[in-house]
């Protein structure tokens, strides 16, 4: 390929390049901008598939966010430490705490009428206290909530009937960002489980019988209770007991 009107090695707009015809065999003449223009496409493609994976990615990155969101068992600085008491108002008259209901396992949630995640775990929490009415309990705590109105409606709605206080203390004492939190109360009151964000009925089986295989009344919540650890296979009764008695001496013949 050739060009004229520029110097050799040199491409000048305006000028004309001369390129080999395949079909023809013989050199056909093309304007220097038809032949930057071809090859400026190739940039172009380029910058157009770059862009789209961008796009992608982000997409990804905010998906894994939204997940990493919801349905979460996090740290807290109350894990295995005494859980604050917590107690207030009922929504229609009388006041609760949590203290009253050692004995039981707890499932301490924040909440508001306002959130749609609360809303949408909602039926799930019902069906959860259901099913574990025997030992354990829904403590519901409003989370910047002021209207009862609402509440209200949002218990009924579901078939929730458990307690549901206004303390405004609770969500600083428990390091509460944002409904819906949960936390797991052991029957001793030791705080097992930090639940960030919506959860559903099979998830708080699965923790509740987790926690229910490690965790007894004892005081401490985390010790296994020495009744549940295996006697060892000798029988007592083949060990003899230690001698308290200096054993007879013989008399020497």
């Amino acid at each position: 390929m050739t060009t004229r009107g520029s110097a050799p090695g040199l491409e000048v707009e305006g000028a004309e390049v001369t390129e080999d015809d395949a079909e023809g065999g013989t050199d056909r003449t093309v304007p220097v901008a038809r032949s930057r223009r071809r090859r400026s496409r190739i940039p172009l493609v380029s910058a157009v598939v770059v862009g789209c994976l961008a796009a992608l990615l982000v997409a990804v990155l905010a998906t894994s966010k939204s997940a990493s969101q919801n349905e979460t068992v996090v740290s807290t600085p109350l894990q295995d430490k005494p859980a604050p008491n917590i107690s207030g108002p009922l929504l229609n008259g009388g006041n609760a705490n949590l203290d009253s209901y050692r004995g039981k396992w707890v499932l301490v949630n924040f909440f508001a009428s306002w959130c749609v995640p609360c809303q949408q775990e909602q039926n799930d929490l019902v069906k959860f206290q259901n099913t574990n009415a025997a030992d354990l309990v829904i403590f519901g705590v409003r989370f910047d909530d002021p209207d009862v109105g609402p509440l209200n409606q949002m218990m009924s709605k579901s078939g929730a009937h458990w307690p549901v206080v206004d303390d405004p203390n609770a969500k600083i004492d428990y390091s509460v960002t944002g409904p819906p939190e949960s936390f797991l109360v052991s029957p001793n009151g030791i705080v097992l489980v930090h639940i960030v964000g919506a959860i559903n009925d099979p998830q708080l089986e699965q923790i509740l019988g987790q926690a229910k295989l490690v965790v007894t009344t004892e005081p401490s919540a985390t010790s296994v209770p020495a009744a549940s650890v295996p006697a060892a296979s000798v029988p007592a009764a083949s060990v003899p007991a230690a001698s308290t008695t200096a054993p007879p001496t013989t008399a020497a013949p």
